[in-house]
């Protein structure tokens, strides 16, 4: 029986494929990329604010060229996993963040819920997870 791949964000960055082994990204500008676009409501940017975020200490070109030089890394250790979570469109990097388990995700649902359940269920999983920010 698959699970769905999960995205730990609270206590460190952490990514599980649909089997639940560790997804490995040789780059940790890939490991920012994805926990950003996990932690956007919109979960979809412009490749230019992404390059300008990610090597914001190089020129535009630079920085855009060193995210293309990321994207080829972080597809193929994706694909080692046989994971389609992100899109690199031709203006725009996205999340499907539907294909993943997404904690913060999960933190914004309950908390945006209010109820006493969904609240305490809120605290229960952001100390699970490492999150003692509350």
């Amino acid at each position: 029986m698959s699970e769905t791949p999960r995205l730990r964000l609270f206590g460190g960055f952490s990514l599980s494929d649909a089997a639940g082994a560790p997804v490995t990204l040789t780059l940790r500008k890939t490991e920012a990329l994805i926990g950003y676009l996990a932690a956007s409501q919109a979960r979809s940017q412009p490749r230019e604010l992404l390059a300008g975020l990610l090597w914001c200490e190089s020129p535009q070109a630079s920085a855009l060229q060193s995210l293309r030089q990321a994207r080829l890394t972080l597809m193929r250790n994706l694909r080692a996993h046989d994971l389609k979570v992100i899109d690199f469109g031709r203006r725009e990097i996205s999340l499907n963040a539907e294909a993943l388990e997404i904690d913060v995700a999960e933190f914004e649902h309950l908390q945006a819920a209010g109820d006493q359940d969904s609240l305490a269920r809120t605290v229960s999983a952001g100390l699970q997870t490492g999150f003692h920010g509350l």
